[in-house]
């Protein structure tokens, strides 16, 4: 059996001060948010209490609503997981000064 390299993705060795550093950048980047409301009541990322469950539950509520109402239904299913490594960073930092992050 052969084993296909792009079935793994790499294991990342990230140090206690990177981890450090962006859990502190990550409660930063969410005050600013909360603070701006930003992000809305049905937005499942990044807000407490919310997760990938609350999103499915709401999803599938929404889905057999429109079914019982013999809606037309499509769906579109976008990975993001890698688009962070391919974003420019310059232009990410950019665009939160733009958009009023403080440092």
């Amino acid at each position: 059996m052969k084993v296909r390299k792009g079935n793994y993705r790499p294991v990342s060795l990230t140090s206690v001060p990177e981890k450090i550093m962006e859990q502190i950048f990550l409660e930063a980047v969410l005050k600013h948010m909360e603070d701006r409301e930003v992000i809305q009541d049905i937005q499942h990322a990044f807000d407490k209490g919310k997760f990938c469950l609350t999103s499915l539950v709401a999803f599938y509520d929404g889905v057999t609503t429109l079914v019982d109402k013999r809606r037309l239904i499509n769906v579109i299913y976008l990975d993001f997981c890698k688009v962070s490594d391919m974003a420019s960073h310059n232009i990410l930092l950019s665009k939160l000064e733009r958009d009023g992050f403080d440092w």
